[in-house]
C-alpha cells in the first residue's frame, strides 16, 4: 500500500515542461542593489549643484551712452542671475591709459564705488563708471584704452559676519571704432 501512495503522488504531479522565465526586475530590486557609497555620491552631487545654482552670479551688459564722443560715458548695468542675493556691490573701475587730441593723457585711472546694499534675483544697477571721465565740447580722443571693472560682493546671510567670503569678478573691455569714428567697447574674456 505504501509503494500505491507514492506511486499516486508521482501522478499527482504536474508534468515538467517549459519553465516560464522571470520578469526581471528592474525598479525596487535593482535599486537595493547599488550600495549605498554611490547613493551618498549622488545626494551630494545633487545638493552642490543645486546651491551652485542659487549662488549670486552677476552679469553685465553695455546700456545708453551719454555722450557719443566720449565712450566711457557709456552707461553699464549688471544683474544678479543667482537666486542668493548678493550684498555690500561694490565696483572697481579702470582705465589703462587715455590721450586726447589736445596732448593730455592719463594712465591707471581708478573709480571705486558702492553700487548696492542689497541685490535681489534679475534686479538691476548702473555701475557709476561713467562718471569717471568727463570732456569738453571742444576735446575729443585720440587714443582710448581698455576699460576693467571689478565688482565685488557677498552672500547674503554671510556678509556681516565673514569678510572671507568675498567674492570679485572681473569685466574686460576692449575699444574697438566703428566705420562711422565712434568708439564702442567689446566684452574679452
Amino acid at each position: 500500500m505504501a509503494q500505491n501512495r507514492k506511486r499516486k503522488r508521482k501522478r499527482t504531479r504536474k508534468p515538467a515542461g517549459p519553465r516560464l522565465q522571470k520578469r526581471s526586475n528592474l525598479g525596487i530590486g535593482f535599486l537595493r542593489k547599488i550600495p549605498w557609497g554611490v547613493w551618498t555620491f549622488i545626494a551630494v552631487l545633487a545638493l552642490v549643484v543645486t546651491l551652485l545654482e542659487g549662488y549670486p552670479w552677476l552679469s553685465i551688459e553695455e546700456n545708453a551712452n551719454l555722450d557719443e564722443r566720449n565712450p566711457y560715458s557709456t552707461m553699464f548695468l549688471i544683474a544678479n542671475e543667482g537666486y542668493v542675493p548678493a550684498t555690500d556691490v561694490t565696483v572697481d573701475c579702470k582705465v589703462s591709459s587715455l590721450a586726447t587730441d589736445v596732448g593730455s593723457t592719463a594712465q591707471n585711472l581708478r573709480l571705486t564705488a558702492r553700487v548696492a546694499s542689497f541685490m535681489t534675483h534679475s534686479q538691476r544697477r548702473t555701475l557709476p563708471c561713467f562718471q569717471m571721465i568727463g570732456l569738453d565740447n571742444s576735446v575729443s580722443f585720440a587714443e582710448v584704452g581698455d576699460l576693467t571693472m571689478t565688482v565685488t560682493y557677498s552672500l547674503f546671510p554671510f556678509s556681516p559676519v565673514f569678510s572671507g567670503l568675498r567674492r570679485n569678478q572681473v569685466f574686460h573691455f576692449k575699444s574697438i571704432s566703428s566705420h562711422d569714428g565712434r568708439i564702442h567697447w567689446e566684452f574679452v574674456d
